[in-house]
C-alpha cells in the first residue's frame, strides 16, 4: 500500500518556537516524501537549551502531542545556525496516510538540570576561592564554566565567568607586582610669617604589601643664598679690620627635614592610593643685611648669627600612583616651634604638593636591596674662594629598605701647596678676593634617596691684599671644628651612582638665652659619581 503526507490545508501549516529564554528562529518547514523537514537556528541569549521537543496539534485539537519519529539536531545543542530535524510522522501511525488540517507544529527548549547544576556549583566554588584570594584555583572553575562544551553553560553565567577570570588574573599580577620607590618634586608652603613657600625632593618606597618608608628635604630660596656668620666678623681679635653698618633689611630662611611609612589604602589594575605620615625637623633662619667694610674694601653681605627657630611638624598626606610610573602627593603639616625666640612666628596648618615618577621598581622577595658603593667627589667653590676640594672620595652602603653609613673624605690641594703669605701693613686694603685650604672627614647615614652625615673639617683662610701698588696674601685664621653635609643619592641604571649636596665647613651648636644656634660661615656644593656594586 503506498503511505503519503496528505495536508487539506497546507497553507495552514504553521510553526511556533518555544524560546525559554532562547531564541530559536528561522525556522523553516519543507516536506521531503514522507518526512518533513525542520531548520532552525539556536542562539543562547538568557538560558541554554540542551535538547528540543516537537509537539504538534491537527484540526481543532486543543491538546497537543508530541512527535517520537524525531532525527537531526534535537540533543546536546550547542549555539549555530542551519540546524536540522527530520520528522517521520508516517511511522508515528498505523494508517497509510497522515492527514492533518490546521497543522500547527511547536518547537520546545529543555535544559539540562544536571548541566545547570554543573555550571552553578562550578561558579559558586570558584565565587568562594575568589573571596578567600587564591585567585589560581577560583580560575580554574571558572574555566570550567567556559570552556565547557557538555555543559553549555548559560551565557550569563560564562559572561560572568569571563569577567571573573579577568579580576582573578589582574589581581594575581598586583600581587606579583614589585615595590616602587618614586622620587618626587615636593612643594611647601611657608613655614613662618614672612618666610618663603618651600620646594624640594621626596622619596617614597610604596610597598605591595605592609609598610614603606619616605623621607623629604625641602628649602626655601634663601636657604642656598650667600650668607655669612655675623659671630666671625665680631671676632675680637678682627674688630680692627672690619665694620659694620646694618641696613635695616631682614629675610628668612627656611628648611625641613622630615620622614615617616607609607601604606596602600587602595590599589585597582590603573591607579593606587597610599597613605603616608610622619614628622620632620626644621627651622627658620632671620638674616640680616649689613654693610661690611673690611680695609677699604665694601661689600654687602647677609649676615646671621645662625637658627633662630627650631621646629618640628607633623604631617599627613595620599600619594596617588596612576599607571605605576607617575605619582602625585598631597598633604597636610603643623609646624611647632620648640623654641621661644619671639622674632619668628611660626605658621598653623599649611599645605604641600608635589608630583613625582618612578624610579625603581622592587621585587617583593628582596627585603634590602643593599649594595656597596664608591665614589669620586668634589667640593665646589663658594662666592669668593677660588680654589675647589678636588681631591675626595666616598664610601659606604646604599638600601632602599633600610638604613646604610657611610664615609666621606675630601681635601684641596691648596693645603699641600700653601700661598707665601706676609705681614700687612696698616695702609693694605683688602681687594675683595680670599681663598680657604680645607679638609673635610665625614661620617653619616644613607636611608631611600638620602644621605647626611657629621664630621670634622679643618679651614685655613687666605684673602688679598694691596699693599703700596703690591699684591700680597695674608692669613688670617685657621681653625678645627665640625662639618656637616647632606644631600641625594641617585641610582642610575642600578650600579651607576650620583651624589650630590651641601657641606657646611665649621659648623657648630649651641644653646643660648632659650635660642637653639647652629652656624657656618660658607656653604659648599658637593658632587659625586661613583659605582655600586652587586650584591652578593
Amino acid at each position: 500500500m503506498k503511505r503519503s503526507i496528505k495536508f487539506y490545508l497546507i497553507a495552514g501549516l504553521l510553526i511556533t518556537p518555544l524560546f525559554l529564554k532562547a531564541q530559536i528562529s528561522n525556522v523553516q518547514v519543507t516536506v521531503e516524501g514522507e518526512q518533513i523537514l525542520i531548520t532552525y537556528d539556536y542562539a543562547a541569549q538568557e538560558e541554554s537549551i540542551d535538547e528540543v521537543t516537537v509537539t504538534y496539534t491537527t484540526g481543532d485539537e486543543t491538546e497537543a502531542k508530541e512527535a517520537t519519529a524525531l532525527e537531526g539536531d534535537l540533543h546536546a545543542l550547542a549555539p549555530g545556525m542551519g540546524k536540522t530535524i527530520i520528522w517521520s510522522p508516517l511511522n508515528e501511525t498505523t494508517n497509510a496516510t497522515f492527514q492533518a488540517s490546521n497543522l500547527v507544529i511547536n518547537l520546545i527548549g529543555v535544559r539540562d538540570k544536571v548541566k545547570q547544576a554543573e555550571c552553578e556549583n562550578n561558579n559558586k566554588l570558584a565565587d568562594r576561592f575568589f573571596a578567600d584570594k587564591d585567585y589560581e584555583t577560583a580560575i580554574v572553575y571558572y574555566s570550567n564554566v567556559i570552556n565547557c562544551p557538555s555543559c553549555n553553560c548559560n551565557p550569563p553565567d560564562m559572561a560572568y565567568a569571563t569577567e571573573q577570570v579577568r579580576l582573578s588574573e589582574r589581581n594575581l599580577r598586583l600581587a606579583a607586582s614589585k615595590d616602587k620607590v618614586h622620587v618626587s618634586y615636593l612643594f611647601d608652603m611657608a613655614t613662618a610669617d614672612g618666610g618663603n613657600s618651600m620646594h624640594g625632593i621626596s622619596a617614597f618606597l610604596l610597598k605591595n604589601q605592609g609598610v614603606g618608608y619616605y623621607a623629604s628635604f625641602r628649602s626655601s630660596k634663601n636657604f642656598y643664598s650667600s650668607q655669612g656668620n655675623l659671630s666671625y666678623f665680631d671676632k675680637e681679635e678682627l674688630q680692627d679690620d672690619y665694620q659694620l653698618t646694618p641696613l635695616s633689611e631682614t629675610r628668612l630662611s627656611s628648611w625641613l627635614f622630615s620622614t615617616g611609612v607609607t601604606t596602600r589604602l587602595i590599589q585597582t589594575e590603573y591607579a593606587s592610593a597610599y597613605f603616608y605620615g610622619g614628622l620632620g625637623l626644621g627651622s627658620n633662619s632671620l638674616t640680616g643685611n649689613y654693610l661690611v667694610n673690611e680695609r677699604g674694601y665694601n661689600d654687602e653681605r647677609w649676615l646671621t648669627d645662625g637658627v633662630k627657630n627650631l621646629f618640628i611638624s607633623p604631617e599627613v598626606g595620599v600619594i596617588g600612583n596612576i599607571y605605576e610610573y607617575f605619582s602625585v602627593m598631597a598633604g597636610l603639616k603643623y609646624p611647632l616651634s620648640t623654641t621661644t625666640n619671639k622674632l619668628i612666628t611660626t605658621k598653623g596648618i599649611s599645605v604641600m604638593l608635589g608630583v613625582g615618577v618612578k624610579l625603581k621598581s622592587i621585587p617583593p622577595s628582596d627585603d634590602t636591596r643593599a649594595g656597596s658603593y664608591i665614589a669620586y667627589t668634589m667640593d665646589f667653590p663658594s662666592e669668593k674662594n677660588q680654589s675647589a676640594n678636588v681631591i675626595g672620595f666616598s664610601t659606604g652602603t646604599l638600601s632602599y629598605h633600610k638604613l646604610g653609613s657611610y664615609f666621606s673624605a675630601r681635601v684641596n690641594p691648596l693645603l699641600f701647596n700653601s700661598k707665601n703669605v706676609a705681614d700687612l701693613n696698616e695702609e693694605a686694603t683688602y681687594s675683595g678676593r680670599s681663598d680657604r685650604a680645607n679638609a673635610f672627614g665625614i661620617f653619616g647615614l644613607t636611608w631611600m634617596y638620602f644621605y647626611g652625615g657629621l664630621g670634622i673639617s679643618y679651614q685655613k683662610e687666605y684673602k688679598l691684599y694691596n699693599d703700596a701698588g703690591a699684591e700680597l696674601w695674608a692669613s688670617q685664621r685657621s681653625n678645627i671644628g665640625l662639618c656637616s653635609e647632606f644631600g641625594v643619592n641617585l641610582r642610575l641604571f642600578d650600579r651607576l651612582l650620583l651624589r650630590g649636596g651641601v657641606t657646611f665647613p665649621g659648623f657648630k651648636i649651641n644653646n643660648k638665652d632659650s635660642a637653639f644656634t647652629t652656624t657656618s660661615d660658607q656653604m659648599l656644593y658637593s658632587i659625586g659619581l661613583g659605582y655600586v656594586f652587586p650584591v652578593k
